[in-house]
């Protein structure tokens, strides 16, 4: 296995150890993609030059999707680079763009390094990698292991009963699942009525003045609320949502009731006598009186 090969690929960001040391963890990885990047667009011909300097832009998105580091961490290590004197930003174009500028202050650094510790180095870094890849797949089969052991188990279980095992437990799911926990008992009936009856009488101040007297209004909150439970509509009206749909029926009702009482009602009655005089056609006093309702 070539790992320098693998260190090279798309997947991976030059890092040093040194640098992270001196400035930060997220600089050194900001500094390793910006080299990456500074290498690409000179190989192109694509580098701008400000004030004598080569410049070359990369947008926060890039970098985040480059590195996987955030906006906010993006600024904090930039600003350590630059603090640093390791790199020089630059805001220019249009539209505006943010440009960086790699200094030589690495290559300084890198000039009272021997070509022995240079490998030394290198050596080390591909060392780290090769245990970090370890970890990881010791990690992996210790889940794996882990997942096939049922509980107070220590020893994986063979995978045909692991399988069956995790299978029972999606299937139990489901079944949870399916179970409507939000399920309420309606309200007995008589209880109902009470809520009901309690509700409509707390707009009474509201919808009977100048329409009903008190014997009028007790009579057709009866009556409503009767209604209400012969058609067993009360069974999809929750207790706390008693005292709105009191107040939508009677609001309904007396629109109704008002229009029965007004100058538009006795033109309609007008007309529809007078063409049933006319033409002969009787029309049901009971079908009009159940529209209205």
């Amino acid at each position: 296995m070539n790992l320098l090969s693998i260190l090279g690929g798309n997947a991976f960001v030059m890092f040093n150890k040194e640098l992270a040391h001196e400035v930060s963890v997220n600089g050194a990885i900001i500094f390793g993609q910006l080299c990456s990047s500074y290498e690409s667009f000179g190989s192109k011909n694509m580098l701008s030059t400000y004030k004598g300097e080569n410049y070359f832009y990369l947008t926060s998105d890039t970098i985040q999707e480059e590195t996987a580091l955030s906006y906010k961490q993006q600024v904090k290590a930039i600003k350590d680079l630059e603090e640093a004197g390791y790199i020089k930003t630059v805001i220019m174009g249009s539209p505006a763009r943010k440009y960086f500028h790699i200094t030589n202050k690495i290559m300084e650094q890198f000039k009272g390094v021997s070509s022995d510790k240079r490998e030394k180095l290198n050596k080390e870094n591909i060392q780290e990698t090769i245990d970090l890849g370890a970890a990881e797949d010791k990690f992996r089969i210790n889940k794996r292991e882990k997942q096939a052991c049922t509980k107070g188990q220590t020893k994986p279980l063979p995978f045909s009963q692991a399988y069956k095992d995790i299978n029972k437990k999606e299937q139990d799911k489901e079944i949870n699942y399916n179970f409507n926990c939000n399920y309420k008992e309606p309200l007995r009936p008589e209880l109902f009525r009470a809520l009901l009856t309690n509700s409509c009488n707390e707009f009474y101040t509201k919808f009977s003045v100048g329409r009903y007297s008190k014997k009028q209004w007790n009579t057709l909150i009866e009556k409503f609320v009767n209604d209400t439970i012969e058609s067993q509509r009360y069974i999809n009206v929750s207790e706390h949502k008693i005292k709105g749909f009191a107040y939508k029926c009677l609001e309904r009702i007396i629109d109704h009731n008002d229009y029965k009482h007004s100058d538009e009602f006795s033109d309609y009655q007008e007309v529809m006598k007078e063409l049933n005089s006319n033409h002969n056609i009787s029309i049901s006093n009971s079908l009009l009186y159940n529209w209205l309702e």
